[in-house]
């Protein structure tokens, strides 16, 4: 993966409609529509946006001064690998 391919993305959890959480938030904190990679359905969204946030921050992916805290300079391709990941270990333990 070379460093071109990364890019601001914002990897949160949503206990509403996620295009609706997205839509509430395009009018104030984005100057355009965002596209929606992925949307993740897990029985313990906390735990994998805790694990995810903080491997990112651990391979310094992490945006710093974004608004909020759920901005890693990343791509969907790695989230992905990610979370394969994740899962793997939790399936192992």
């Amino acid at each position: 993966m070379t460093e071109q391919s990364y890019r601001p993305c914002k990897i949160g959890r949503s206990d509403r409609d996620p295009l609706i959480r997205i839509l509430s938030q395009v009018s104030t904190a984005l100057p355009e529509m965002p596209t929606i990679e992925y949307i993740i359905k897990t029985s313990d969204a906390s735990l994998l946006e805790t694990m995810l946030h903080s491997i990112l921050k651990i391979r310094g992916k992490k945006i710093e001064n974004s608004p909020g805290s759920e901005w890693f300079d990343t791509n969907p391709e790695e989230v992905i690998e990610l979370i394969e990941f994740v899962n793997k270990k939790l399936l192992d333990s």
